[in-house]
């Protein structure tokens, strides 16, 4: 496979959020490092540049969960539920 074909990465601002935050919630530790969890509280979100008519709200439940690695890396998975 050639691999100079492929096109360069581009990225686009889709969305950002604006949001309320609970207390950091310490999930214990894992084989791959210690685990923690943020909960979203709630917020709103507005559409980036090209997206100006995409807004609403962020709704309770979600959350980051994030894992400490013991190299230090802090990996994260974040879920909101917009509406």
């Amino acid at each position: 496979m050639d691999l100079s074909a492929l096109p360069a990465p581009t990225s686009t601002l889709l969305w950002t959020a604006f949001v309320d935050v609970g207390d950091r919630i310490d999930l214990g530790p894992s084989r791959g490092g210690h685990w923690f969890k943020v909960p979203i509280l709630g917020g709103t979100f507005m559409g980036g540049p090209d997206h100006a008519a995409l807004s609403g709200t962020v709704l309770g439940g979600g959350g980051d969960r994030q894992m400490l690695r013991p190299d230090g890396v802090r990996e994260l998975c974040a879920t909101y539920d917009m509406k």
